[in-house]
């Protein structure tokens, strides 16, 4: 993307956000049938992992797998789009990042939503151990197995704001996308 594009725009003194460009301008990762059923079996065994420590996060009406894969997929789309394919299944739960890019750390959240470009969700009892919170997004329908990077944002900026009760109940960090930066 460019800044010499005429839609891409800067807005003053901040960079483009991916508010300020066209959702399909996003890059998108499509998910093979190959790292689909790799996906799906990570899942199933995070499942059975992640128990003991009350079985992550659901937002919405997903089943516990359900979400277990949509992080699952969202982490692999990520590393695909690096060329570092490599998924580790931890017993309780990952370091705090889900890959190393260089000397960065990202952890991926990511999400099913029917929204077009959702918000960053980060729970506020999580250990910010990332250097970098990257936002990825499952295009519906699922089965199309496509994937949306939408943005990113530092761990100062998750850390310099209010947790909130969002959505529902759940005390979060919430980054909305016109504060999230381009991936």
């Amino acid at each position: 993307m460019s800044d010499t594009n005429p839609t891409h725009k800067k807005h003053r003194d901040r960079p483009l956000s991916p508010a300020d460009v066209p959702v399909d301008d996003l890059p998108v990762v499509e998910i093979s049938d190959q790292l689909y059923q790799l996906a799906e079996l990570i899942a199933e065994a995070r499942k059975l992992t992640y128990q003991p420590i009350g079985g992550g996060r659901i937002y919405g009406a997903q089943r516990p797998i359900d979400a277990n894969e949509t992080g699952v997929i969202g982490e692999l789309a990520l590393q695909k789009a690096l060329g570092k394919l490599e998924q580790a299944i931890f017993i309780y739960g990952d370091p705090g990042y889900d890959v190393v890019d260089g000397n960065i750390t990202i952890d991926v959240k990511a999400t099913a939503t029917h929204m077009q470009l959702p918000e960053l969700l980060i729970p506020y009892d999580q250990e910010l151990a990332a250097d970098a919170y990257l936002l990825a997004h499952r295009v519906k329908p699922r089965k199309v197995r496509k994937v949306r990077l939408v943005g990113w944002a530092p761990r100062d900026l998750v850390e310099d704001r209010e947790p909130q009760r969002h959505p529902g109940d759940t005390l979060n960090y919430v980054v909305p996308p016109h504060e999230l930066y381009l991936p």
